[in-house]
C-alpha cells in the first residue's frame, strides 16, 4: 500500500482526529490521485474534516471537484467550507459559481443554507467574510458585469468597508472596473478619492492615467501622496511625477524628488535652489544616481557651497554628491570637513561618506586619523566604511585590512594616562574586602545552623521592622541598611557582587539632582574602537585578519575577546577554512572559557575545516550547557566527523541538543539514520515529528514511507496515527 492509500483509507474509515490529519496530509502532497476520496469527505458528518477537504482541493486544483464545492458552498452550513469552497472555485476558474457569488455580494441568500445558531454562538455573522471572499473571486474570474454590484456593496452604509480590498478588485475588471475607480475620485470623502487613485495610478489604461493627472490637484495633501507612492511602485509616470515638483507641500515635494526617474534630471536641478532643506536634501541624494548630472560645468562650486554653508542634511548629501562627481579634486575639502571639531556632525558624516567612495591612501588615512574623534557615530562610521573596502576587491583593500588590524590592536588610538585604570564609581563596600576568597570550610555543612539564622540577628521591635518591600530591601537609610547591605556580606551570605552589580549599587546611593537623563554614558576611543573593529573584522575573508584577532581571543577585555571570537566564526564560514593559529588558540578557549566565549569558540572550530580538532569536540558532548552541546554536535557534523554519542544525544532532555543530534544523523545518512529519525519522531509524543519528516526527506524517503505506511496498518499503534500522518505529510511535501 503506498503513502495516499493509506492516507485515503483512514479519511474513509477513521475517527474524525485522524480524517482531519489525513486530508491535510493529502493536500500537502497535492496528488490528484487523492481527488476523489476528497470528494467523498466533502459529505463528512464533521465539519472540521469537510473544510479540511476543501482546503486540500483548493491547494490540488483539480476541476473535477468543482461541481462538488458548489454543492457544499449553496448546501453547506459551516462557513469555513463556504469559504475554502469560494476560494477554490475561483482558482479553478469555475464559471457556473458567478450567479451565487453575486448573491453573496448583498445579503444572507435564502437559497444558500447557514448556520442560524452562528450568530447567537460565536456574536460573528460570517457572510461579512463571505462578502469579501465573493468580491475577490469575481475579480478573479473576470466578471466585468458585477461591478454595479460591488459598487453598490462598497456604498451600502450599513455594510463594512470594502474599499481598499474592494477598489484592487475593480482595478482587475477592466473598462468597467476602471470607470467604478474613476467615479470615486469624485467622492467627498477623501479616504475613498485616495484608495481609488492608487489602484488608478497602478494601470497601463489611457483612462485611467488622464483621470490620475486631474488628481495631481486634489485638496487633500493624502491623496496627491498615494499617487506618487503609485507611480514609484510603478515606475510609471514619469511626466505626471514631474508636476509635484511645484507642489505647495513639503512632504509632496520631497517624496517626488525622492519617486523621480532619470527623465526628470533637469527638472531635478532646478530643486537645488528649493526653499525646504529637506527638498534640497533629498534633491542631492536623487542626483547621486546620475554621475554624469554630477559632472556638469559649474556644478561643482554649487555643492561646495551646499557642504560649506547648508543645513546639516543639505551639507552632508553634497559632500557625498562631491566625491562620486568629482573624486579626488574633492578630496581635500572633505578631508577639511571630516577632521574639524567644530562642523556639526552630520555633516562630517556625509564628508566621511565620501572619502569611503575616493578609495585611496589619503582616504584611508584621514578615516584612521578620525578614530581618536569624540563623536563616538564618526568612529563607528570610519571602521565599518574601512570594512566594506578591506572586503572588497579594490586596489587599497589590503590597506584598509591593516589600518583595521592596527585599530583592533590599539595602535590608532593614545590612551590617555590612567586610561583603563580610570577612577572607578562610588561603591557601598571596600574592593579589597569583596574580593577576598572565601574560606571553604565556611561553606560546608558542619558551620553553625544558627550562624546566619533568624534567631542570630536578635528580636526586632514593630518599629524597626520594614514597612515596604522597597524598606527591606533598600533600608531606611538607604542601601547601607537592609538587605542590600546584608548580601554584601559575602562570609555570611555566600554571594560575591560583580563589579557591574557593584556599579548598579553606587548608582542607587546617589541622590539624582535635577536635569535630563543622560540616556548613554560616554564611552572612550581607547575603549570601543578595538571592539568595533573586531565586530567589523568579521566580514573580511582573510587569513591575516584570521590570526590577528585569534591573537587576542584570550584578551582580558570580555567585550574584546567575544566580539573576536564571533568573527573568526564568521570569517571561517566565509572561508571554509581558518589558519592553525587561531585553530589552536580556539581550543584554548573552549577549555578554559566561560560558557559564552566556549559556544563562540566552538562554532568557530567547527568552521575552521581542522579535523585534528573533532577528538577534542567529541569531549564538548558533555558539556554541562546545552548551546554548547549543541554547537558541538552542529560543529562535528559540519567537520564531517564520526560522533560517538550520536544516538544518546538523541534522547537528551534539552531540545536543541535532540534536534542537532537528530540533523547530524540525517547529514551521515547511513543505514541506521531512517530508524534512528523514526524513533526520533516518535518520541516525547511526536514533539520532532514534523522536524524528523524534513529530515527523512534528505535520506531516504521510500524507506520512511514505507515504515511510517506500516505504522498506519498497525491497529496497536493508532495513538501513534497522528504523528505517522504528520510526518508522511512533510516527506512528501509538494512532491508531486
Amino acid at each position: 500500500m503506498n503513502v495516499n492509500q493509506a492516507l485515503s483509507s483512514i479519511l474513509r474509515d477513521g475517527v474524525d482526529i485522524h480524517r482531519c490529519a489525513a486530508a491535510q496530509a493529502l493536500g500537502a502532497i497535492g496528488n490528484t490521485a487523492s481527488v476523489d476520496i476528497l470528494i467523498e469527505a466533502l459529505l463528512d458528518e464533521d465539519e472540521d474534516v469537510r473544510t479540511d477537504a476543501a482546503e486540500a482541493l483548493l491547494v490540488i486544483n483539480d476541476a473535477k471537484a468543482a461541481p462538488k464545492l458548489l454543492e457544499n458552498l449553496i448546501g453547506d452550513p459551516c462557513f469555513e467550507v463556504k469559504i475554502a469552497a469560494v476560494q477554490a472555485l475561483s482558482k479553478m476558474q469555475f464559471q457556473e459559481v458567478v450567479p451565487w457569488l453575486k448573491r453573496l455580494l448583498v445579503r444572507h441568500d435564502e437559497e444558500i443554507n447557514w448556520d442560524e445558531e452562528e450568530f447567537y454562538q460565536d456574536g460573528w455573522d460570517s457572510w461579512v467574510d463571505l462578502q469579501v471572499e465573493a468580491i475577490k473571486s469575481l475579480a478573479a474570474l473576470s466578471v466585468e458585469e458585477a461591478v454595479p454590484d460591488i459598487m453598490a456593496a462598497i456604498d451600502d452604509d450599513e455594510g463594512q468597508d470594502l474599499t481598499e480590498m474592494a477598489f484592487e478588485s475593480l482595478g482587475r475588471l477592466g473598462d468597467a472596473g476602471i470607470g467604478a475607480l474613476i467615479h470615486y475620485l469624485n467622492d467627498p470623502e477623501s479616504r475613498r478619492r485616495r484608495r481609488a487613485v492608487f489602484i488608478l495610478a497602478g494601470l497601463p489604461d489611457e483612462k485611467a492615467q488622464k483621470a490620475v493627472q486631474v488628481a495631481v490637484m486634489d485638496s487633500a495633501k493624502e491623496v496627491r501622496i498615494s499617487v506618487i507612492k503609485a507611480l514609484a511602485k510603478n515606475k510609471s509616470g514619469e511626466e505626471t511625477m514631474a508636476m509635484f515638483f511645484r507642489d505647495p507641500d513639503v512632504e509632496v515635494r520631497a517624496l517626488a524628488v525622492a519617486a523621480a526617474g532619470v527623465g526628470a534630471t533637469e527638472q531635478l536641478v532646478g530643486l537645488l535652489d528649493d526653499p525646504s532643506p529637506e527638498v534640497q536634501a533629498i534633491t542631492i541624494k536623487k542626483l547621486k544616481e546620475f554621475s554624469e548630472v554630477l559632472s556638469q560645468e559649474g556644478m561643482a562650486e554649487r555643492l561646495a557651497d551646499k557642504l560649506q554653508n547648508g543645513e546639516p542634511a543639505v551639507s552632508a548629501q553634497a559632500a557625498e554628491a562631491l566625491a562620486l562627481g568629482f573624486g579626488v579634486q574633492s578630496q581635500d575639502l572633505l578631508i577639511t570637513v571630516l577632521q574639524d571639531p567644530e562642523i556639526i556632525e552630520e555633516t562630517r558624516l556625509g564628508a566621511l561618506r565620501g572619502l569611503s567612495k575616493i578609495v585611496d591612501f589619503a582616504s584611508l588615512e584621514a578615516m584612521a586619523a578620525i578614530l581618536g574623534d569624540d563623536t563616538r557615530q564618526l568612529r563607528l562610521e570610519a571602521l565599518s566604511q574601512m570594512a566594506k573596502i578591506a572586503a572588497s576587491e579594490q586596489e587599497c583593500a589590503d590597506a584598509a585590512e591593516n589600518f583595521l588590524i592596527a585599530a583592533f590592536n590599539g595602535e590608532l588610538v593614545e590612551i590617555p594616562e590612567g586610561g583603563p585604570e580610570q577612577e572607578m564609581p562610588e561603591v557601598i563596600h571596600d574592593m579589597a574586602e569583596l574580593e577576598q576568597p572565601v574560606d571553604a570550610e565556611e561553606l560546608t555543612s558542619d558551620s553553625d545552623p544558627g550562624e546566619n539564622s533568624l534567631e542570630a540577628l536578635g528580636p526586632e521591635s514593630k518599629e524597626d521592622y520594614p514597612t515596604s518591600t522597597w524598606a527591606a530591601i533598600m533600608g531606611e537609610q538607604g542601601p547601607q541598611d537592609g538587605r542590600v547591605a546584608e548580601l554584601g556580606n559575602i562570609k555570611e551570605n555566600r554571594v560575591r557582587l560583580t563589579q557591574s552589580d557593584m556599579e548598579l549599587l553606587a548608582l542607587s546611593a546617589r541622590t539624582p539632582k535635577k536635569g535630563r537623563v543622560n540616556l548613554s554614558r560616554e564611552i572612550p576611543a581607547y575603549s570601543d574602537v578595538p571592539q568595533f573593529a573586531a565586530r567589523v573584522m568579521g566580514d573580511i575573508a582573510s587569513e591575516k585578519t584570521a590570526s590577528a584577532l585569534a591573537a587576542q581571543i584570550e584578551s582580558k577585555n570580555e567585550q574584546l575577546r567575544s566580539a573576536a571570537l564571533d568573527s573568526l566564526a564568521r570569517i571561517g564560514k566565509k572561508m571554509g577554512r581558518l589558519p592553525k593559529d587561531a585553530v589552536q588558540g580556539l581550543i584554548r578557549v573552549v577549555a578554559n572559557a566561560d560558557r559564552d566565549n566556549r559556544l563562540l569558540a566552538v562554532r568557530a572550530l567547527g568552521n575552521s575545516d581542522a579535523t585534528e580538532c573533532a577528538g577534542f569536540l567529541q569531549n564538548r558532548l558533555v558539556d554541562g550547557d546545552s548551546f554548547v552541546k549543541t554547537e558541538a554536535i552542529q560543529a562535528l557534523s559540519r567537520l564531517g566527523a564520526e560522533i560517538d554519542s550520536l544516538d544518546e544525544l538523541l534522547e537528551s532532555q534539552e531540545r536543541s541538543v535532540r534536534l542537532a543530534a537528530a540533523e547530524a544523523h540525517a547529514n551521515v545518512n547511513n543505514r541506521d539514520s531512517v530508524d534512528k529519525l523514526l524513533d526520533f519522531a516518535f518520541a516525547n509524543e511526536g514533539y520532532h515529528r514534523r522536524d524528523a519528516g524534513r529530515f527523512l526527506r534528505k535520506v531516504n524517503v521510500e524507506a520512511a514511507n514505507d515504515r511510517l505506511v506500516a505504522v498506519l496498518q498497525d491497529e496497536e499503534r493508532r495513538r501513534e496515527w497522528p504523528v505517522a500522518i504528520e510526518a508522511l505529510a512533510e516527506i512528501n511535501m509538494n512532491m508531486t
